[in-house]
C-alpha cells in the first residue's frame, strides 16, 4: 500500500508540475500576445497618423479648381458677321456700337443694362466704315473718323436733320490719323445731359491738337496744338495721359499729360530692346490701376511685362515675370491686372499693391533700385470656357470681341474661387484678406473667412496679422473721406501743434456713402458678423436673447441654487421699483454742478434719447446690446491725441454715496491677478487684441465693440478684468454701459459696480439713473439733496414717497419720511 501510495503521489506531483508548467506557458503566451497586440496597435496608430499626414498633404496638394478664377461670360452681344458690319467699344460709357453700312445706322447698346427687353438705340448714320467711334460723357454726341480720305466729324445721337460737324485740320489728308478721343472729366460722375462743352483730342503722326466743342451753338474751336513726329499713339480714355512712339528712335516712348488745355511733356521712357526690334501697336498699353496711370510694355520674347508709372513724381517700374514667352494679351478688372498668354493659354492674375517683401518706395531711392518684382496671386490656369482665341480682340478693360463668329464677351472674376486659390497658393489667410479688401463688395467673403478661421482655432500671430490688415484699410478710407471734405476737422488753437494733433470726426454714414463699392470692415461688421455669430454657434445660444441677458439670467439661476442649498433664498424683488416712473427732467442752462464743486467732462459725449423704462423688470428685458441699432454710434473718431482721463469721484460731500453697507464682495480682489490672464477665454483675447489694433492706429473703438467686450466679461465671469477695463477707461462712458452696470450690480451687489454706475451716470448727466440707483439701494435720504443740488425740479417727489411707503413695514419709514420732509422744507425755505 505504501508503494502504491508513493507511486500515486509521484504521479500527482508530476501532473501538478505539468499543469503549473502549462499555466506558466499559457501566461507567457498571453503576455506575448498582449505585447504583440500592443505592437500591432502602435503600428496601426502610426499608420493612421501617417495616413492622416498623407491626407493632409493630398488635401493641400489637391487643387480647389482646375481653372482660373477669371472666366469668360456668356456673349453679351451677338451679330451676323459681314463686310458691312463693324463693332466698336466705348469704354467711358460702357457701350457697344454696331455700325452697319447697308442699313445706314448705328445700334448703340448699353451693356450695363441687363433687362431682357432692352434692345439698344438706333442712330441714323449714313457714312462709310469708320476706324473709331466714341461717345461723349453726356451720351448725346459721338466722335468718329474715317480714312481714305481722312475725315473727323461729330454728330448728335438723335441726328434728326443729318447734321455732321467737320473738324477742320489743315492738310489732314497728308498725315496719318493715329487716335481721336474725348478728354475724360473726372468731376462728372454720371451722364450729364446739360453739359455745355467738352474737349477732345486729335493725334496724327505730325501733331497733337486739342479742340473744344460747344453743344449749345455747335461750334468747334481749336485750343492747343503741339507738333511732334510719331508712329503710334496709346491712350486711356479715363485718364489724361497719352504715349507716343518716337519717329526717330524706335525704342523711345514719349508720354504727355493733357491738362488745362495744354500738352505737357513728361520724361521719356527708353525701352531695353534690341536695335533690330520694332515696337508694334500691341506691345504698349496705357492702363489705370488704383487711380494711378501706367505705361505697360509687353515683352513677349522674354515673357515679361513692365509698368512705368506716369502719374507719380517718383519713377519706378513694376515687373511681372510670366516665365513663358509668347503673344500676350492683358485685361483689368477691379484693379486686378490679368495676362493671357496665347502660347500656353494660361491666365495670370496680379495685384500690383501686393508684394511679398513689403518694401517701400523710399528704400528704392536709397538702394538706387527702381524695380519692384510682383508675383502672381494664384497658380496660372486656363479659362474654363474653351473658345478659339485666334480670332479674339482684347479691348480695354475686360472686353473680348470675336470678329469671326460675331460674339462679344466680358472677362469676369469669381472672387470665391480667387479667395480659396490665394489661400492655397500662399498657405495663409493674410494675403487673401489683403487682396479682397482692395476688391469691391467683398465684405461678406472676408467676414465668412474670418468666422471660419475662429472656428478652426487660428493662431494668434495669424489673427493679429489679419486684424492689422483690416484696420489699416479702415484708417486709410477714413483719411481719404476726410481729404474729400466730408469730415469735420477739429484742431487746437495752438498753432505750434502739428497735423498729427488733430481730431477727424467722420460720421459713419458719410464714410459708407463716399467709399462707393469699396470694401470697408468696421467694428460693427466684425462684431455682428464674426464675433457674435461665433458665440452663438459655439455655445449654442438663443439668437433672440441677448448675450448680456443670457449671462445675467444664468448667474441668477446659479445664485438661487446656492441660496436654496444654504437655506437663505429670499425674494430680491424691490417693490419700490414698481412705482418708479421715468420722467424727463428739463435741464437748466445754468451749470449747477459748478456750485457743488463737481467737474463733469462731457465734451465728447452726446446726449442720447434712450430712456430708462418704468421699472426694473422692463429695464432688464430691454434689448441693449449689439442687436439694437440704436446702440451703434454712427461717428468714427480718428484721434492722434490721448483721450483725456475723466475723474471718477465727482460727488461732493452732500451727495457722496455710502458704500459701506456692501461688504459682500470679499471674493473679488482690487487687482487682476496675473494668472487670470492665462485662464482668460481665447475669444475675449481675440476681441481685446482687435480693440488694441484699433487704438494703435488712433481709431477710437465704436460703442458696439465696447459693449460687446462688457458682455463677454460678464459671460465668461471675468469680473475683475471688467473692473480694470472700467477703471482705466478702456470701456468708455455710454448709456448702454450704465444700464449694464445697473443690472450687474442688482444681481451681484458689488460696491465697485454701484460706484462706477453712479460716476458714469453723472458724467453723462443721466440723473434719472442716479435717482434710480438711490431708490434701488434704499438711499432715500440722499435723493432730496441730489435733486436739490442738480436742480431737478421736474422730478415728481410723489414717486419717492410711494417707494418709501411700499418698501418699509416698520416704524423706520416714518423716521425716514420725517428726514425727507425736513429736507424739502429747508429747500423750499
Amino acid at each position: 500500500m505504501n508503494s502504491n501510495y508513493l507511486i500515486e503521489k509521484e504521479q500527482n506531483a508530476l501532473i501538478n508540475k505539468k499543469g503549473s508548467d502549462e499555466i506558466k506557458i499559457k501566461s507567457n503566451n498571453e503576455v506575448e500576445e498582449k505585447e504583440n497586440d500592443k505592437k500591432e496597435e502602435n503600428i496601426a496608430h502610426d499608420k493612421s497618423q501617417q495616413n492622416k499626414k498623407l491626407l493632409k498633404k493630398n488635401k493641400r496638394s489637391t487643387t480647389i479648381s482646375t481653372y482660373s478664377p477669371a472666366y469668360i461670360s456668356e456673349p453679351i452681344y451677338q451679330w451676323e458677321v459681314s463686310s458691312s458690319d463693324k463693332i466698336f467699344y466705348d469704354k467711358i460709357n460702357d457701350l457697344i456700337i454696331h455700325q452697319n453700312v447697308s442699313t445706314k445706322a448705328l445700334l448703340v447698346t448699353d451693356i450695363k443694362k441687363n433687362k431682357l427687353n432692352y434692345n439698344g438705340v438706333y442712330v441714323k448714320f449714313d457714312k462709310d466704315i469708320c476706324e473709331h467711334i466714341c461717345f461723349c460723357q453726356n451720351g448725346s454726341f459721338f466722335l468718329y473718323y474715317i480714312v481714305n480720305p481722312n475725315r473727323i466729324e461729330i454728330s448728335d445721337i438723335l441726328n434728326n436733320h443729318n447734321i455732321y460737324l467737320n473738324v477742320d485740320i489743315n492738310k489732314l489728308n497728308e498725315y496719318e490719323i493715329l487716335s481721336v478721343f474725348w478728354i475724360y472729366n473726372e468731376t462728372i460722375r454720371k451722364q450729364d445731359e446739360n453739359m455745355s462743352f467738352c474737349d477732345f483730342v486729335v493725334v496724327t503722326n505730325n501733331s497733337v491738337e486739342i479742340f473744344k466743342i460747344s453743344f449749345d451753338n455747335l461750334i468747334i474751336t481749336p485750343i492747343k496744338k503741339h507738333f511732334i513726329k510719331s508712329k503710334h499713339c496709346w491712350y486711356d480714355e479715363k485718364s489724361s495721359y497719352i504715349c507716343l512712339l518716337s519717329a526717330n528712335k524706335t525704342n523711345v516712348i514719349l508720354p504727355y499729360l493733357l491738362s488745362n488745355n495744354n500738352v505737357i511733356k513728361l520724361s521719356k521712357i527708353e525701352l531695353n530692346i534690341l536695335k533690330n526690334d520694332n515696337i508694334n501697336k500691341n506691345d504698349i498699353e496705357i492702363i489705370t490701376l488704383y487711380n494711378e496711370t501706367y505705361c505697360i510694355h509687353k515683352d513677349f520674347k522674354n515673357g515679361r511685362i513692365s509698368f512705368r508709372c506716369l502719374s507719380s513724381t517718383i519713377y519706378f517700374d513694376y515687373v511681372l515675370d510670366l516665365f513663358y514667352n509668347g503673344v500676350i494679351e492683358t485685361f483689368s478688372l477691379d484693379n486686378l491686372f490679368g495676362v493671357f498668354n496665347h502660347t500656353n493659354q494660361y491666365v495670370y492674375l496680379f495685384d500690383i499693391k501686393y508684394n511679398k517683401k513689403k518694401t517701400t518706395i523710399h528704400s528704392f531711392d536709397d538702394n538706387n533700385n527702381h524695380t519692384i518684382n510682383i508675383s502672381y496671386l494664384t497658380t496660372p490656369k486656363q479659362f474654363k470656357t474653351q473658345i478659339n482665341f485666334n480670332h479674339m480682340a482684347f479691348e480695354p478693360y475686360n472686353l473680348l470681341i470675336d470678329n469671326h463668329y460675331g460674339n462679344v464677351y466680358k472677362v469676369k472674376v469669381d472672387y470665391d474661387v480667387l479667395m480659396l486659390q490665394i489661400c492655397q497658393h500662399f498657405s495663409n489667410l493674410n494675403t487673401s484678406v489683403d487682396v479682397l479688401l482692395r476688391r469691391p463688395n467683398c465684405k461678406s467673403r472676408i467676414t465668412e473667412m474670418f468666422f471660419l478661421s475662429l472656428e478652426n482655432d487660428i493662431q494668434i500671430e495669424d489673427y493679429l496679422s489679419i486684424i492689422n490688415i483690416i484696420n489699416k484699410n479702415y484708417r486709410k478710407l477714413i483719411e481719404e473721406c476726410a481729404r474729400r471734405g466730408n469730415a469735420a476737422t477739429i484742431t487746437s488753437n495752438d498753432s505750434i501743434l502739428n497735423k498729427t494733433n488733430k481730431k477727424i470726426i467722420q460720421p459713419l454714414e458719410y464714410l459708407l456713402k463716399n467709399i462707393g463699392d469699396k470694401t470697408l470692415m468696421t467694428e460693427r461688421d466684425i462684431v455682428l458678423d464674426v464675433f457674435h455669430p461665433y458665440m452663438i454657434k459655439k455655445y449654442h445660444l438663443n439668437k433672440k436673447e441677448t448675450l448680456f441677458n443670457f449671462s445675467l439670467n444664468f448667474r441668477e439661476i446659479e445664485k438661487n441654487k446656492r441660496d436654496k442649498k444654504k437655506g437663505t433664498h429670499i425674494n430680491n424683488k424691490n417693490d419700490a421699483e414698481e412705482y418708479m416712473l421715468k420722467y424727463k427732467i428739463k435741464k437748466k442752462k445754468k451749470n449747477f454742478e459748478e456750485n457743488n464743486n463737481t467737474e463733469l467732462n462731457d465734451s465728447n459725449i452726446k446726449k442720447e434719447n434712450n430712456k430708462l423704462v418704468e421699472h426694473d423688470n422692463s429695464l432688464k428685458q430691454e434689448q441693449i446690446i449689439i442687436n439694437d441699432k440704436n446702440v451703434i454710434e454712427n461717428t468714427k473718431i480718428y484721434d492722434n491725441q490721448k483721450k483725456d482721463q475723466v475723474e471718477s469721484n465727482i460727488c461732493n460731500k452732500n451727495i457722496s454715496v455710502d458704500t459701506s453697507q456692501y461688504n459682500n464682495d470679499n471674493e473679488y480682489v482690487n487687482f487682476l491677478k496675473h494668472s487670470e490672464f492665462h485662464n482668460m477665454p481665447m475669444l475675449l483675447i481675440y476681441v481685446l487684441e482687435y480693440m488694441k489694433s484699433l487704438l494703435s492706429l488712433n481709431i477710437i473703438p465704436n460703442r458696439i465693440l465696447q459693449t460687446f467686450i462688457f458682455d463677454l466679461c460678464i459671460f465668461f465671469k471675468q469680473d475683475n478684468f471688467l473692473r480694470q477695463l472700467l477703471q482705466f477707461y478702456i470701456i468708455s462712458d455710454s448709456i448702454e454701459v450704465t444700464k449694464r452696470l445697473f443690472h450687474y450690480w442688482k444681481l451681484t451687489k458689488h460696491s465697485w459696480a454701484y460706484q462706477f454706475c453712479v460716476d458714469m451716470s453723472l458724467r453723462l448727466k443721466e440723473y434719472e439713473m442716479v435717482i434710480h440707483l438711490f431708490l434701488s439701494s434704499k438711499n432715500y435720504l440722499k435723493i432730496i439733496n441730489f435733486i436739490r443740488n442738480y436742480h431737478l425740479i421736474d422730478y415728481p417727489i410723489s414717486v419717492i414717497f410711494q417707494a418709501i411707503e411700499n418698501d418699509f413695514d416698520s416704524n423706520d419709514k416714518y423716521i425716514i419720511m420725517n428726514h425727507i420732509l425736513l429736507s424739502l422744507k429747508q429747500w423750499i425755505m
